[in-house]
């Protein structure tokens, strides 16, 4: 059974927030997060970005969300093969996160090196 978890970003505090119980109140206009200590109104989502777990881990055992930037760079002996950073997204088509390959190869499992809303310096590498 997959652990279903959240992150949240708070766009005006600048701030990521890992809360223990999330609930989203009808959508639409009026609609409320509510955060263990912690309480956002918010309206179409446009103080909030949510993030949803992958179910995955990276090379380090890290858990990867939504929005990570990883690292797929290849070490397999005796060369190193740099890849782009990826952004980790969903993709409605697919029904799967984009910009993963975990457990691809031992050699190309993805390492998070941060996100897009603490780190966006890290996509434009």
């Amino acid at each position: 059974m997959r652990t279903i978890k959240f992150r949240v970003w708070l766009k005006e505090e600048e701030k990521m927030v890992y809360p223990s119980v999330l609930m989203l109140d009808g959508g639409g206009e009026g609609a409320k997060a509510e955060f263990f200590q912690h309480t956002i109104s918010c309206v179409d989502d446009e103080t909030i970005e949510l993030m949803q777990f992958t179910g995955l881990t990276d090379r380090n055992g890290k858990e990867i969300y939504e929005g990570d930037i990883v690292d797929r760079t290849e070490h397999m002996k005796p060369s190193v093969m740099k890849n782009k950073p990826e952004v980790v997204k969903w993709n409605d088509k697919t029904a799967s996160f984009d910009g993963l390959y975990a457990n691809l190869w031992p050699w190309q499992e993805p390492e998070v090196i941060g996100n897009i809303y603490e780190n966006p310096e890290l996509v434009n590498k």
